[in-house]
């Protein structure tokens, strides 16, 4: 059950090492699908699923740490992310590589491999999946996405990351797009930032991709940096926008790029409409980093009047990192991101704001100061933005020392900037334990949960309530 003690918190797996790569996923009946990669057993998928009340369901009649085996692998070394979303009937669907390729080398990528996955811990696709690739396809990580026709879309790269492949599953099993759509981009590399659901069934892909530098700076090598492409596929596998992708970002001689980490390089949310938003860090010809956002609805129109807004109007520190959380009712986009000053003895620290669907920001020109700025070494790390009734809860490890523990805190920020708790902020986690790759999400049922890595031996999770009290309230 849901602890109400911050220091006590419900273990969802124990006793296994490595990179668990653990994600949450709301569930129909107001509870959690919670999934994490097996390290000790070949990075194969697990998952757990917890009910409204947190308590532990898998194995259905004797719930217990280890979950239900979702997907079996063999990889030794280490592995790469993968998909988790919730069809329309409320099953999780995992995209995953199958960690082999045609020669029966283990090592990440191989065919990617839809799994489904019923409340009730039923393999819909079979304890091997269902194979979504063409044979030829070596994927990198496979990412999926539900759309509203009760379908999931499907993305990966593949030919060394220059070709994107794209295909959908309905609601059977059966895939309607054939071996689906390939963009390919006069570039080294592509990288798969999201997918996003259209109106009508289809769905927008959005990625990243290297291109030279200009202006070129006087840096050894071929400069490079990252634009943004995003194309929109119907329901049919065709694709709209006059069948030409959209840029989403294109740097110029004002420009010097987007951020980029790791593939990525930005964030985005569904507008609930068709349309998405998109948040990214962007470095201007004076090496300055600022937060821009960019809003396109499902005919790929800018809808910001000036088509990227800035979240913050101070250029003393470099602003980067955001993370993105979108109201679908107000139309309210919460970003979170780190600035930090321009000085040898760089200081970081966390901001916040709320920009509303014309762009106007909506917690003053700076945004609000979650975590002051400190040292770089005990600097806060962001967690979420997470969406509620005319708010947003904010959550943050803050800048405690990493060698003796590490909080999990919270706030709930009314749309015009005001604290909503007494204490202002509440803190979700307090055990004296590392806390790695921390990420939340809202229940149908009007409350958070945040699930993290915990001293990479264990998974760990909490809920609270928009009251910022924990564990299950009092009937």
């Amino acid at each position: 059950m849901w602890s109400n003690d911050p220091s006590v918190n419900i273990e969802i797996t124990e006793n296994i090492s490595g990179w668990f790569v653990q994600k949450s996923l709301p569930s129909n009946d107001g509870g959690f699908f919670i999934s994490w990669l097996d390290n000790d057993n070949g990075f194969s998928l697990r998952m757990q699923k917890l009910d409204v009340l947190g308590n532990l369901q898998w194995p259905v009649g004797n719930p217990s740490t280890e979950g239900i085996l979702v997907y079996q692998r063999y990889i030794e070394d280490y592995t790469v992310d993968y998909g988790l979303t919730l069809d329309n009937s409320g099953n999780a669907v995992v995209g995953i590589d199958s960690g082999w390729d045609e020669q029966g080398a283990i090592r990440p990528g191989g065919k990617a491999i839809a799994c489904k996955v019923s409340p009730s811990g039923e393999l819909l696709l079979g304890a091997e999946g269902l194979v979504i690739s063409p044979q030829n396809d070596l994927v990198n990580i496979v990412s999926c996405k539900a759309t509203t026709d009760g379908g999931v879309a499907f993305g990966w790269t593949f030919d060394a990351s220059r070709i994107l492949r794209v295909v959908k599953m309905d609601e059977t099993g059966q895939l309607v797009w054939g071996d689906g759509q390939i963009y390919a981009a006069e570039s080294i590399t592509l990288n798969l930032g999201s997918l996003e659901p259209t109106e009508d069934g289809g769905v927008i892909f959005s990625l990243s991709y290297n291109t030279p530098q200009e202006p070129f700076t006087n840096k050894v090598g071929v400069p490079q940096t990252h634009d943004i492409v995003a194309g929109k596929l119907n329901a049919r596998g065709e694709y709209a926008w006059n069948q030409q992708p959209k840029i989403i970002y294109l740097h110029s001689t004002q420009d010097l790029g987007i951020s980029y980490d790791d593939g990525n390089s930005f964030v985005t949310q569904s507008d609930g409409k068709g349309g998405v938003i998109y948040s990214y860090g962007l470095q201007d010809n004076d090496n300055q980093w600022q937060v821009k956002l960019q809003h396109i609805d499902f005919q790929g129109n800018n809808l910001y009047e000036d088509i990227r807004v800035g979240v913050t109007d101070d250029t003393t520190r470099d602003h980067q990192e955001p993370y993105l959380g979108y109201n679908t009712t107000t139309g309210n986009a919460y970003v979170m991101w780190t600035s930090t000053t321009q000085d040898i003895e760089a200081l970081t620290g966390l901001h916040a704001q709320c920009i509303d669907i014309s762009g106007t920001k909506k917690w003053g020109n700076l945004g609000l100061e979650l975590s002051g700025q400190i040292s770089n070494s005990l600097s806060a790390q962001s967690v979420g933005m997470l969406p509620f009734e005319n708010s947003v809860l904010a959550s943050w490890i803050p800048p405690i020392d990493p060698t003796i523990f590490q909080y999990i805190r919270t706030a709930m920020i009314s749309d015009d900037g005001a604290y909503l708790w007494a204490d202002r902020t509440v803190d979700v986690k307090t055990e004296a334990t590392e806390t790695i790759r921390a990420s939340g999400s809202v229940s149908i049922e009007n409350y958070a949960a945040f699930v993290w890595e915990d001293n990479e031996t264990k998974v760990k999770a909490q809920n609270i309530n928009p009251d910022g009290t924990l564990g299950v309230e009092e009937i």
